[in-house]
């Protein structure tokens, strides 16, 4: 950039060091076009214009414009001061703007705030207005000092689209928060989400992992809000078991969910993690025992996935009778659990998964009905394939271990009834 139109007034005696009471020294100077780098890793101002006065120690900066990451600054105001405690000083910046919801985008991108949500954020895309609040305090050549970044945006019907999870945030309404302390927040976001509104949330986090050897950090999103079937079958990311499964029920439901995107170094290779619970008032199961429920009948609904770099690790429990864990690996069943009526005493449903390939199913059933579990599983099957032939998720069967306390076939009722069925080479086992 340049100077021009600049005036310097010294008053005071010009012997050989005087004191620093005896001199004032006062100027002023017009910037134009300059470019400032204020920060390692932060995008630089760029075309800045404005007046700069100093009177002594004291330097006022009132900017008439400049652009960071292509966003058009408000006119802003600068102060450095000496700082009180030591040497050096502080830099203090304020300023306003309004600009698109996608430069927005682009500024987190290029900046440290990237570091709290991840990699994710590089695909995302934005729609709307935002209105953003600056303050930043920084250091200049005080020791062991560290600058304060504080950015405070307001949305107002903005959009965003996810595409890693393939979800449409629509009607984005409320204030989000960012400190270099103490990363991102926010607690009263509205949006919309299949087609319904809900309550949005979020946090940079830093915790213990779950087997508590690693610490885990990132950005958590919390919400609530509600669903229907056909949403839920719609969502792109829905597999087609799921959405089979979702031909049996009917309803709208509320829900909470979680999102958690770690960062790059930490969770060991566990890139996020979606937790979903609900009490399914509102919606009906119109499977056979033991997940048949009526509408306004409660039933707890917990439901996992994490996601890693080789591969999707499901799981969820349906009440107290019903627990699985599923691990996928390029799309395709490596190997998981279904559990009847067998829960882990602290977290509710089994944590533990097999390394060997296939699905285990086993626990304990008080009834079940051959022909009613018959019907469903035609109703599973591809019709491509012939009568003998078995679908993908039979395929990866690999041993069922069950005692059917009332297990009724062709009429017949048997009681106590213990077996075990286990894949061989080119036959089923029964033990």
């Amino acid at each position: 950039g340049r100077i021009e139109n600049s005036g310097f007034i010294f008053r005071g005696e010009t012997l050989n060091n005087p004191l620093p009471a005896a001199k004032t020294i006062q100027s002023f100077f017009n910037v134009e076009n300059a470019n400032i780098k204020y920060l390692e890793d932060w995008p630089q101002l760029d075309g800045t214009s404005g007046l700069v006065n100093v009177d002594n120690n004291d330097i006022d900066v009132w900017t008439s414009g400049a652009t960071i990451s292509e966003i058009k600054l408000n006119p802003a105001i600068a102060t450095i001061r000496p700082n009180d405690n030591s040497s050096g000083a502080w830099l203090e910046v304020a300023g306003t703007t309004r600009t698109s919801t996608s430069l927005g985008l682009d500024f987190l991108r290029n900046s440290p705030t990237k570091n709290a949500i991840g990699d994710y954020i590089n695909n995302w895309e934005a729609a709307g207005e935002l209105d953003i609040d600056v303050n930043l305090n920084i250091p200049l050549n005080i020791e062991s000092a560290e600058p304060l970044i504080q950015l405070s945006v307001l949305s107002d019907d903005s959009e965003l689209q996810i595409p890693d999870f393939s979800l449409d945030l629509n009607a984005i309404r409320g204030r989000i928060n960012y400190s270099s302390e103490t990363g991102l927040s926010a607690n009263a976001v509205s949006a919309e989400l299949f087609g319904f509104p809900i309550a949005v949330g979020l946090e940079t986090f830093t915790n213990p992992s779950t087997d508590k050897q690693l610490m885990e950090s990132g950005t958590r999103i919390y919400a609530t809000g509600r669903a229907s079937r056909e949403a839920l079958q719609e969502w792109p990311r829905q597999t087609d078991f799921a959405r089979k499964v979702l031909d049996f029920t009917d309803g709208v439901f509320d829900y909470s969910a979680e999102l958690k995107l770690f960062s790059a170094d930490s969770a060991n290779g566990l890139l996020s993690r979606l937790a979903l619970d609900s009490d399914m008032v509102g919606v009906s199961v119109d499977l056979p025992q033991p997940f048949t429920k009526d509408l306004d009948q409660g039933r707890a609904l917990h439901l996992e996935i994490e996601f890693n770099d080789d591969g999707e690790l499901v799981s969820g429990a349906f009440g107290n009778e019903f627990n699985a864990n599923v691990l996928f690996k390029q799309g395709e069943i490596e190997t998981g659990q279904l559990n009847f009526n067998i829960l882990d005493s602290e977290f509710g449903f089994i944590q533990e998964i097999s390394t060997e390939p296939g699905i285990v199913i086993r626990g304990e059933l008080d009834y079940l009905n051959y022909e009613d579990w018959n019907a469903v599983a035609e109703a599973f099957a591809d019709p491509q394939l012939g009568s003998d032939e078995e679908n993908e998720f039979e395929k990866n069967i690999r041993m069922a271990d069950l005692y059917i306390q009332d297990l009724e076939v062709a009429g017949i009722e048997l009681l106590e009834v213990n077996t075990q069925v286990r894949r061989g080479e080119r036959e089923w086992n029964v033990l």
